[in-house]
């Protein structure tokens, strides 16, 4: 028992560290703002390589990169962030790491992990999605953006720590931020199966305003697109 606890307590220190987020791309939860500001930057401009220079770091990053390498990218961030998420629902060891002196006077977590991670996820893929100069890729880019938001909306909805579901909060400011900033014909792609009735199950939550008011936003689009005389 004890060698597993200390392999998962390598391990975590091993995820954490290798986290690839850049600063500016997820602020605190107490202050989403920047947030928003961030993932306003127009995103369906094409980059070119001869224009890096005073770019945002994220954005210059995808200059170096191929679609391949940012999906993979993708990949293992998706894979920190179930790691994390595995991590933080296992009550269990948490508790044996806290008796054992880990991390101070409380139960050790990965929330920042878990959020931070899936944050970079949903910006590359929401990147590449409206960049023409990865438009070979969007169909695959598209499943991936699908499945990943979905997924994330339902983890949100079995939260039962507020300081948890505080911690996403910038999250699912970005999702829905850029949601609303999609065409027609891929906000109903993304909103027409019955998958996507999760989104709903969000709105019976008690939320922060801000959150809340970015949520009926993009409920009011849906009303809006399935009530209108073209479909």
């Amino acid at each position: 028992v004890c060698m597993c606890v200390w392999v998962g307590v390598c391990v975590c220190f091993v995820q954490a560290s290798l986290l690839p987020v850049p600063s500016h791309s997820v602020p605190s939860s107490s202050n989403p703002s920047p947030l928003i500001a961030s993932a306003s930057r127009p995103a369906n401009r094409r980059l070119d390589s001869g224009d890096a220079s005073g770019m945002p770091n994220d954005e210059a990053m995808l200059l170096k990169l191929n679609a391949n390498q940012l999906l993979q990218l993708v990949d293992l961030l998706s894979k920190s962030h179930s790691f994390a998420r595995d991590f933080n629902s296992n009550e269990e060891q948490r508790t044996v790491l806290w008796k054992a002196g880990f991390m101070g006077k409380s139960k050790p977590n990965m929330w920042s992990q878990e959020t931070q991670s899936i944050a970079c996820v949903l910006r590359i893929l929401f990147r590449m999605y409206t960049d023409e100069h990865f438009s070979q890729s969007w169909p695959l880019v598209e499943e991936k953006l699908i499945s990943c938001w979905r997924q994330a909306l339902a983890y949100f909805c079995s939260l039962t720590s507020d300081k948890q579901r505080l911690d996403w909060m910038p999250v699912l400011l970005l999702l829905f931020h850029h949601l609303l900033q999609l065409s027609p014909e891929r906000f109903e792609r993304h909103l027409r199966s019955k998958e996507a009735s999760v989104i709903y199950h969000v709105a019976r939550l008690e939320l922060r305003p801000e959150l809340r008011c970015a949520l009926c936003d993009v409920l009011e689009r849906v009303h809006t697109h399935w009530h209108s005389p073209l479909n």
